[in-house]
């Protein structure tokens, strides 16, 4: 079929010329319409459902929300794991599936099961609200953005106008999910109750929130025929300002003379915060932080930003926005790296074409290869909708090198022809019909090797897919571009070298019979095979001691690496039920330390938020572990290494953390995973188990090397006060009513939003004084005094006490449990899994007290088994092809010998890079099955032609040997050299360290099995072939160089 498509494309020049030109016009337009990520685009397989029950404790929560929806969500297909969180009042239940759901159904069928549950709350039976959400990489903002007032504007003003102007302005912006406003402030007028007056005057709660609510609300009475036109009237009432509601008449409900506000409350203006309070260099202001759907190219999104705050910013000369975050510059910039690194490959690899071929033209016409399989990759990945990442960028800078593999075999085999001296159109249609079938199997072999990653489960299947799919697009191309365009640019362009004659014509200068290269290949490839058993033995040798070696170097273990970002992040996370005044103290602590950090120029700019109090907040504080308060987002400059800085940052903010409190910061990756944390989830049948098995792992992981801030997540045990209704004295003792009331005046009951007359606004609040200074006694006898209806108190009818307990609930898989967490402080992750697996081993845990690993340890373990078993599977396709190509056994097992000569070198040029072993690296390995097999088929492919022709097996091995030599050395070095900037990690961004980590294995794989497979494989395939030659002719072939026969130089008219 090659050989048919060859001479198709022979006979038809023209047309051939013409398809490739069209291809590389779609490969260009196709490559304008790609959209641009940083990641391959898929979604994490999570549901997020949160839900409220006001006033209930954390054990409420737990028991009557998030158990039933638990059981809910493990009714699902394909749950993998479910956490829940229960808070007082607030509920997040996590569902994790297995990847390749359908989440949307899945949301679909869990929002059913949820109503079907009929949750209610607690305090009045009503049904409980929840959310359902998807959650994906889109969960992070893409751009944060400062608001800064030029006239000395308060922060009020800012969020105001941000809120106002900025915010719908940029949500207009299309593919703009949601625009959240942070520090945005919301004005507050609290009305401090007086317990004591209220009961003195005959007033209740109610009265005031009743009058309360009265105020700036206009009520429609009717209309008015004036002039024979009707005329609307409406009553209303309107106070001047906030300062006016003192003067508000109270009157009682039960009757009773008026009283003025001022009389039974305490009157003061508050600002609060529900997005949570921003800091930029410890400064005050607002952060506008910036979602994209998910639809969403994030390029796109971000030039469509960008481009509004221009706007907004000439439009608003009073306000100005600045971007101190864009996640699509990294995604410029990483793309941009990669880009670079592929083309400096690429001009190398034409390069070592050159310095073998000695002939611009056949330079050219090799070089043709590399653009035109590129392009038809890039065509095939915008007609599949696969986004322009780092991955699929990496994979074309890596499949250069590979690429024109195809095009040197075919393209030396012409010349190798044409030097012969057969005429330009022969030696084309000869050469490229002579290695047609060895390029086709090495290629449909190096394709296969991808093939399992398709069947890989989990992250890896999601992250390397695209990447497996583009190396096949451009492989694919490179085949068809050797078969046919190749060999019609040969037929137009190449010319062989002439030498003068006496008669002055010019003839053909033939190939010398035993160049440089075979002079030195040839006695190494007859010694080996005078020595079969010897050489394997060293070949072995060297592999025992590379695994040896690296066993004793100890190659660090990571999931992926993160580079040198100029990005960090960090939380602030303090005991539970602290006081907020805790957070305050630490924070101005790290603005100190940031600020020195700044004035060095180690740090461009840092900004602090708080936690605020929605729903979005709440349940990012469930998630990350329930006492999280503060959050840290810190760029650095250019030439400061990231990973130092934020070990450095760490130590250094740690002092000031409160007791008990800790600070975390890294390298904000936008891999979103893996991250450098040891993690273990304990589980029980009730807390007391899950303390006791917690402070066991605890104490047997102390020891531990290479972690800090090792810490559990199990709830303290906290002093509470729990109020029980007694009916028997008064039928208004039920706990829905009792709740309501006690909310309300411990939290803060809003009783609306008024306007006043000078056109301020104001969030009303009423609420009692802030009860006890430490002294619980004391508290719990001012609850006592509440009032619940006129002249009947909290007392009168409830009994209120302290007791003990959680503020917050852990579940996972439907049982009590807690996370123990460590800061991992090296990069060998996987020495420190192993160590804490040893260390934990054996341990004597309480009855029913489980422990299992989770975090970075279980995402390396699930990635590495699944690349393992793509690996093996792959050998096995590998395998299957060759036997159907060749069909033999043996010859294809020999070529399996090649594989494990390609560790040699991979292994080593990790220890000697010191290149962590990571999903990245060993992708590289399995790379190297196609590319090493590739040189062991067109070496056995010769063989077997020679050996049909009547060749003795040591004849043909060598002759297949000598010939091949060359294609094989060049494209072993152009694939080594346009991998060498890739390795190199010139880019120094996220995209090229990933790619760099692979291109690493590769050049060390493929240097030690280049040059081990032009001696091993024909030992090995003469050692299963050996009877077939007879000692005496062996002998003859040892001792005396093959002679191959040529025809005559052919002359040509000068």
């Amino acid at each position: 079929m090659s050989n048919a498509l060859t001479q198709w494309v022979l006979s038809r020049r023209s047309a051939t010329i013409l398809i490739a030109s069209l291809v590389l016009v779609i490969g260009l337009f196709g490559t304008t319409q790609l959209q641009e990520e940083l990641l391959p685009n898929f979604s994490f397989p999570y549901l997020v459902v949160t839900a409220v029950d006001p006033g209930a404790s954390s054990q409420v929560v737990a028991d009557q929300v998030s158990k039933p929806i638990e059981t809910a969500a493990s009714q699902l297909s394909g749950v993998q794991q479910i956490n829940s969180t229960s808070l007082q009042g607030f509920s997040v239940v996590l569902v994790q599936f297995n990847f390749g759901v359908n989440t949307d159904t899945l949301q679909q069928q869990l929002n059913a099961k949820i109503a079907a549950a009929q949750l209610s709350t607690s305090a009045t039976g009503a049904t409980v609200q929840t959310t359902i959400t998807q959650l994906n990489a889109n969960t992070a903002p893409i751009l944060y953005v400062t608001v800064e007032g030029k006239n000395g504007q308060t922060s009020a003003q800012l969020a105001q106008w941000a809120d106002q102007t900025a915010s719908p302005a940029l949500t207009t912006v299309k593919d703009v999910g949601n625009v959240q406003v942070v520090g945005d402030t919301t004005q507050q007028m609290v009305i401090v109750l007086n317990s004591s007056a209220l009961t003195a005057h005959g007033l209740s709660v109610s009265d005031i929130t009743t009058s309360l609510r009265s105020q700036g609300i206009s009520f429609p009475a009717g209309t008015a025929d004036i002039a024979d036109q009707l005329v609307p009237v409406r009553v209303a009432t309107t106070l001047p300002n906030a300062q006016a509601l003192g003067d508000l008449l109270i009157t009682p409900a039960t009757g009773g003379k008026p009283v003025r506000l001022a009389d039974v409350a305490t009157l003061s203006n508050a600002q609060v915060y529900p997005n949570g309070s921003a800091k930029v260099n410890g400064t005050s202001g607002v952060l506008l932080d910036i979602y994209k759907a998910q639809v969403g190219n994030t390029v796109k999104v971000s030039d469509g930003v960008l481009s509004e705050l221009t706007k907004l910013n000439h439009d608003n000369p009073d306000y100005h926005l600045t971007p101190i975050y864009d996640q699509a510059q990294q995604i410029r910039d990483s793309i941009n790296g990669v880009v670079r690194e592929g083309i400096l490959g690429a001009i190398l690899a034409i390069v070592v074409i050159f310095l073998f071929l000695r002939s611009l033209r056949s330079t050219l016409v090799t070089g043709i290869s590399i653009p035109l399989s590129i392009m038809t990759a890039l065509a095939l990945l915008w007609w599949q909708g696969i986004s322009l990442n780092t991955l699929t960028l990496g994979a074309l800078a890596i499949a250069v090198g590979r690429v024109v593999d195809d095009a040197i075999v075919v393209l030396e085999n012409i010349y190798r022809h044409a030097q012969t001296g057969e005429p330009i159109r022969d030696a084309v249609r000869n050469g490229t019909r002579e290695v047609a079938a060895a390029i086709t199997t090495s290629t449909i072999t190096t394709v296969c090797v991808f093939l399992p990653l398709g069947f890989t489960g989990g992250i890896v299947g999601q992250l390397f897919l695209p990447f497996a799919l583009t190396v096949t697009f451009a492989l694919l191309a490179s085949l068809v571009v050797a078969l046919t365009i190749v060999p019609v640019f040969a037929s137009f362009f190449m010319k062989v070298p002439t030498m003068p004659t006496a008669n002055g014509t010019r003839a053909v200068l033939v190939a010398p019979e035993n160049t440089v290269l075979q002079r030195v290949y040839t006695p190494i490839l007859r010694w080996g095979l005078r020595h079969r058993w010897s050489t394997l033995g060293i070949a072995f040798g060297l592999l025992l001691v590379t695994f040896a070696g690296a066993g004793a170097a100890g190659i660090p273990v990571g999931f992926l690496s993160s580079g040198n970002a100029t990005l960090l992040q960090g939380t602030l996370a303090v005991p539970q039920s602290s006081d907020p005044r805790l957070t305050t103290k630490a924070i101005q602590g790290m603005e100190g330390v940031l600020a020195t950090y700044k004035s060095q120029g180690k740090v461009a700019l840092y900004e602090i938020t708080t936690t605020g109090n929605s729903a979005l907040d709440l349940t990012r504080q469930a998630l990350g572990g329930g006492n999280t308060t503060a959050t840290l987002l810190i760029t650095l400059p250019s030439n400061v290494d990231g990973a130092k800085t934020a070990k450095d940052l760490q130590r250094d903010l740690q002092p000031a953390a409160p007791q008990g409190g800790t600070i975390a910061v890294s390298v904000a990756s936008s891999f979103g995973m893996g991250g450098n944390t040891l993690s273990y989830v304990v589980n029980g049948p009730n807390a007391a188990a899950v303390k006791m098995g917690s402070d066991a792992v605890l104490n047997a992981l102390q020891p531990l090397k290479n972690i800090a801030h090792l810490k559990s997540d199990v709830s303290a045990v906290t002093p509470q006060i729990v109020v029980t209704p007694d009916p028997t004295k008064n039928p208004l003792a039920n706990s829905a009513l009792i709740g309501q009331r006690l909310s309300a005046l411990l939290q803060g009951q809003s009783t609306g939003t008024l306007t006043f007359g000078d056109g301020s606004q104001a969030q009303i609040v009423v609420a009692v004084p802030g009860l006890g200074s430490g002294d619980i006694t004391g508290y719990i006898a001012q609850i006592q005094q509440l009032p619940l209806a006129p002249g009947i108190t909290i007392g009168d009818v409830a009994t209120v006490q302290q007791v003990m307990g959680v503020t917050q609930v852990t579940r996972i898989n439907q049982s009590l449990a807690a996370t123990i967490t460590a800061d991992i402080t090296t990069d060998n992750t996987g020495l420190v899994t192993q160590d804490a697996a040893k260390d934990l081993k054996g341990l004597a845990l309480p009855a029913g007290v489980t422990v299992t690993q989770a975090g970075i340890g279980q995402q390396q373990a699930q990635a590495f088994g699944g690349l393992g078993i793509a690996i093996l599977a792959a050998i096995a396709l590998v395998y299957l092809v060759m036997v159907i190509a060749f069909g033999s056994l043996r010859e294809p097992f020999a070529i399996l010998f090649s594989l494990p000569l390609a560790f040699i070198g991979g292994i080593t040029a990790l220890i000697i890079t010191h290149h962590q072993l990571n999903l990245s690296s060993i992708m590289g390995f399995l790379m190297l099955i196609g590319i090493v097999v590739t040189n062991a088929v067109v070496l056995v492919d010769l063989y077997n032609q020679l050996h049909a022709q009547g060749m003795t097996t040591e004849a043909a091995s060598i002759e297949a040997g000598r010939t091949r030599v060359r294609p094989i050395l060049m494209t072993a070095l152009a694939t080594i050299l346009a991998l060498m900037p890739l390795a190199l990690g010139l880019g120094g961004n996220e995209g090229s360290i990933i790619a760099s980590d692979l291109g690493v294995v590769v050049i060390g794989g493929l240097l030690t099995s280049t040059l081990l497979t032009l001696v091993v494989v024909p030992v090995v395939v003469s050692l299963l072939d050996r009877n077939k030659a007879g000692p005496a002719l062996t002998k003859t072939v040892m001792d005396n160089p093959i002679t191959p026969i040529l025809p005559s130089p052919v002359r040509r008219g000068s």
